[in-house]
């Protein structure tokens, strides 16, 4: 599995989106919201909607994967992600 895991509050009502069944294993980019039914594309690179951000059997890094921050952990730092460069430049 190459997709990227990360938290997915809806774009329009924030519910969170979870892939489950198929869609946890699935490499996509694209994700559709439960709750209201919203699709969107929360990043370029295949993304995979998870309940938290690391799983309780692997370590959690010293810093976060964009930035390098060691207090940060921010998704929207990541590779790949569309709001990375608004973030790391503003």
């Amino acid at each position: 599995m190459s997709s990227i895991p990360m938290r997915l509050p809806c774009e329009k009502c924030g519910e969170l989106h979870v892939d489950e069944g198929e869609f946890a294993t699935k490499d996509h980019h694209t994700h559709q919201c439960e709750k209201c039914g919203l699709v969107w594309r929360p990043a370029i690179e295949n993304t995979r909607g998870v309940r938290f951000l690391w799983e309780q059997s692997k370590p959690k890094p010293d810093a976060c994967l964009g930035c390098g921050n060691p207090n940060c952990f921010n998704v929207c730092c990541w590779p790949g992600n569309k709001f990375r460069e608004k973030k790391i430049s503003g």
